[in-house]
């Protein structure tokens, strides 16, 4: 369980990025905004601290959030990642050609402006290119270095299931143990004695601890396997549209 705290504790600071609305052409703003929802919720599944135009406004102020997300230059990301305290800005812009979509990313570094990541993604249609988003946004992880993080669930349910297995195994050897000793008692003709019903409550003892730690084993190794199947908590993103609401279920690593 210390290693489990000191390893969580240890984890690196999430990477923060700022991410202005997207350059459209013939998307509607509605569908250009899920569709940045659901890149910028992947990469928070990811590892990274996403910072959104909206985050911009009320950190910054509305009219220096004009002045900075309307600037296309370089050293215009570089300003706002500074003010931010992040480490780069995603210019991100997206398009509707010839009945599919497509879309690229650069992330430019808030400290000189050089590019730290590029990807793109397209599809046919919304669902392909909802996938598409998903494995750029994987991209970007991949070039900053990130692995999928750690599963606390797995972590804590793996162990617990090694140390109940073993306490298990352990409570059964000394109730083996226990019960030979009875009956080489019960063995010796002798008439049954304190100490052999000693020996028979501490060997019940142990097999009633042992069959417990055993179950519970069981239960936290079927949770170390949900944990590792998961890979990582669901991230949904609900973005209103004109006929109501478009929900995005967030895809694994």
């Amino acid at each position: 369980m210390l290693a489990f705290v000191v390893l969580v504790g240890l984890q690196a600071a999430p990477v923060k990025l700022v991410a202005p609305p997207w350059s459209v052409v013939r998307v509607e703003p509605d569908v250009a905004g899920y569709f940045a929802e659901h890149f910028e919720q992947e990469l928070r599944a990811r590892g990274f601290q996403v910072v959104t135009s909206r985050d911009v406004a009320s950190i910054l102020g509305l009219e220096r959030q004009k002045q900075l997300l309307g600037c296309t230059d370089d050293g215009c990301a570089v300003e706002l990642g500074n003010a931010l305290g992040a480490a780069g800005l995603v210019n991100a812009s997206v398009a509707h050609l010839g009945g599919g979509f497509r879309a690229t990313f650069r992330v430019i570094s808030s400290t000189d402006g050089h590019a730290l990541a590029q990807a793109s993604a397209e599809g046919d249609d919304e669902a392909a290119f909802l996938k598409s988003l998903t494995l750029a946004a994987a991209s970007v992880a991949r070039e900053f270095g990130y692995a999928p993080p750690a599963n606390a669930l797995l972590w804590l349910s793996t162990g617990a299931a090694v140390v109940l297995a073993a306490g298990s195994a352990i409570a059964f050897v000394v109730a083996k143990l226990q019960l030979d000793a009875l009956d080489r008692e019960l063995a010796s003709f002798r008439m049954v004695t304190t100490r052999a019903e000693n020996l028979a409550l501490g060997g019940r003892a142990a097999e009633i601890v042992g069959w417990t730690a055993g179950g519970l084993a069981v239960g936290a190794g079927v949770a170390a396997i949900v944990a590792g199947l998961s890979g990582r908590a669901p991230a949904v993103a609900v973005v209103p549209s004109t006929s109501g609401a478009i929900v995005s279920y967030g895809g694994s690593w």
